[in-house]
């Protein structure tokens, strides 16, 4: 299970806001995608299967000013 967590912070009149967050945040390790190749080789299979990993635990700050009224 992929776990994401954020936390904002925002004033009373709502003028601008703060936020943080972190994706992936235990680091697990997960496919997105699998191509499923291994058919047998003597019957035209290549014997193989491509995975593409997905992202790392990874992490930022955003910060939003909300101009006008």
């Amino acid at each position: 299970i992929i776990t994401n967590a954020s936390i904002t912070y925002s004033p009373e009149s709502r003028r601008w806001a703060v936020k943080g967050f972190v994706n992936n945040l235990f680091d697990e390790e997960y496919r997105t995608m699998v191509f499923d190749l291994a058919g047998d080789p003597a019957s035209g299979g290549f014997g193989m299967a491509e995975n593409f990993a997905g992202n790392p635990r990874w992490w930022g700050v955003s910060f939003q000013y909300n101009f006008g009224d």
